[in-house]
């Protein structure tokens, strides 16, 4: 199941009044399709009516979102932006104009290119690895220098060549 934050709160005209009954809509504020699990997710436009005290509640995916209200009588707002955060809640007023968080997937999949990129390295330092067939024999490489070509079948003997990585 994908991870939805419920963002809660008041929403306000500028001059501190409640905003009964107003629309609220949180539209994406950039492409935010993700991966959760093994699934893709393709985060909406969500529409909430606020209540009689103007208090709002949504279920939103994480991600960045603009903002936008309208009053009960049709009346617009300045639109705001919402970072919406990987948690289990938040209120939207301590969420609203801050940076976009990164979503979880994201960080996993940087760690898991360090780790690659690290134990690549070491393989590569340590591996006899093969270049490919020549006219006069077979090209091998150990780690990042020494490349060794066989000179001739059944490969008796061996020349040694030191290139740069």
């Amino acid at each position: 199941m994908v991870q939805t934050c419920r963002v809660t709160g008041a929403v306000k005209a500028p001059d501190g009044s409640l905003l009964p009954n107003a629309r609220v809509v949180f539209s994406l504020a950039q492409n935010a399709v993700t991966a959760d699990g093994g699934d893709t997710v393709v985060p909406r436009r969500v529409d909430v009516l606020a209540d009689e005290a103007g208090q709002i509640e949504a279920d939103l995916f994480p991600a960045l979102y603009t903002v936008r209200v309208t009053d009960a009588q049709g009346r617009g707002y300045p639109t705001f932006r919402a970072a919406v955060p990987a948690e289990d809640e938040a209120r939207l007023a301590d969420i609203q104009d801050m940076p976009e968080p990164a979503p979880p997937i994201i960080n996993e999949v940087k760690e898991a290119a360090d780790r690659a990129e690290r134990a690549r390295d070491g393989l590569l330092s340590n591996s006899l690895l093969y270049v490919g067939q020549t006219d006069i024999g077979v090209r091998l490489a150990i780690g990042r220098g020494v490349v060794v070509e066989e000179s001739s079948a059944p490969y008796d003997s061996i020349k040694l060549r030191i290139s740069a990585p």
